[in-house]
């Protein structure tokens, strides 16, 4: 089933959180966010055969809680992570009315 999807793009050294919209299917949401990271300047700068970084969807986690897939990557010196995660649009909540 195709679901209206939110994806971010966050950063440890910095406030910088980038969204973005995505329809499609879970799985094409998963391949998506897998590409995402594989194209990461921590990953593109990398040694090649790190094992560190995913290569595969199954890599991407689900927080049943949150209803959040995630992946969480960090550079070779542990100083800077950047996570991924996507979320589906009817699972984000309402803004509470204290910040109405």
């Amino acid at each position: 089933m195709n679901t209206n999807w939110i994806i971010t793009k966050s950063y440890s050294d910095n406030a910088d959180v980038e969204f973005y919209k995505f329809f499609g299917s879970s799985d094409e949401m998963k391949e998506k966010l897998l590409l995402m990271v594989q194209n990461s300047d921590l990953v593109k700068y990398s040694d090649e055969d790190d094992e560190r970084y995913p290569e595969s969807v199954d890599q991407i986690e689900f927080d049943v809680d949150t209803k959040t897939y995630f992946i969480v990557i960090t550079d070779e010196y542990g100083e800077t992570d950047e996570a991924y995660s996507a979320k589906a649009l009817n699972d984000i909540k309402d803004l509470p009315e204290e910040f109405e």
